[in-house]
């Protein structure tokens, strides 16, 4: 991800995304890119984490989210992975969702924020 001079490029090509951000940054008035852009990382494999907050630091309220996982590959495709998900009070163990030619070997796991203050 380009973030300086000339300016924000290649997170366009993350479509979903940049569609729904530049919704977010209408509404929240703040911009995210600069928070969670960085170079290309190479083939691997990776973690990510999601708290249960919202941008403000707000816990979300239980309801059923939609985690998507996109990706576009300079010189490659673009591929987005979707699973509908009940984040409440209750954990949800390692769960597998099935990858493509992006992404293999793709999991989640969920932990409730009030659950993650006892470990």
């Amino acid at each position: 991800m380009q973030t300086d001079q000339p300016g924000p490029r290649w997170h366009r090509d993350l479509t979903r995304w940049y569609r729904n951000d530049r919704l977010r940054k209408t509404v929240e008035k703040t911009n995210l890119i600069e928070t969670i852009s960085g170079a290309t990382r190479g083939p691997g494999t990776y973690q990510a984490v999601f708290d249960g907050k919202d941008n403000a630091g707000k816990v979300l309220e239980p309801a059923t989210y939609t985690l998507c996982l996109e990706v576009a590959r300079e010189h490659g495709t673009y591929q987005i992975i979707r699973k509908k998900i009940d984040i409440g009070d209750k954990a949800i163990e390692k769960t597998e969702l099935e990858g493509n030619v992006e992404m293999g070997d793709v999991s989640f796991t969920y932990v409730p924020p009030t659950a993650q203050k006892i470990q």
